[in-house]
């Protein structure tokens, strides 16, 4: 009776951690200016006033059916010039239903961006998955 306690116990926690494993999750966030293919391929939180698109990617694991992330696009402050906090810009993006998908979401400005700080915020329209966001400045 010990030897199969001592087999069935640690099939039972393995069996209850990998359904964890597969929960749906936001990961690996990053800003750029330049992308490659999908997804940033560094990341940085520092841009140049000139630059005239931002992109936001990051990768969604484990998707539910009918599920959408809104990006959104927010001037926090930083520039005496501008009341803040201000949302710039906001995108639903729908999510496939599956293990992984890459997002993007892009930001474009007409002419030189003012200087100040940023923040870009993803969430769930289920609410299932927690929002992601990250700051950035424009100098």
């Amino acid at each position: 009776m010990k030897k199969l306690t001592a087999l069935v116990l640690p099939m039972l926690v393995f069996a209850a951690c990998s359904v964890s494993l597969n929960a749906p999750s936001i990961t690996d966030l990053k800003l750029c200016s330049q992308i490659t293919g999908d997804l940033c391929s560094s990341d940085s939180t520092t841009f140049q006033p000139v630059e005239t698109s931002l992109y936001a990617t990051a990768i969604y694991n484990y998707a539910e059916a009918n599920e959408s992330v809104k990006v959104t696009w927010n001037y926090v402050g930083g520039n005496p010039d501008i009341q803040g906090p201000l949302e710039i810009a906001s995108a639903d993006i729908k999510i496939p239903e599956g293990t992984v998908f890459n997002m993007k979401g892009t930001i474009e400005q007409q002419g030189p961006w003012p200087t100040g700080n940023y923040e870009v915020v993803l969430t769930t329209v289920s609410g299932k998955v927690a929002a992601l966001k990250k700051s950035f400045s424009v100098q």
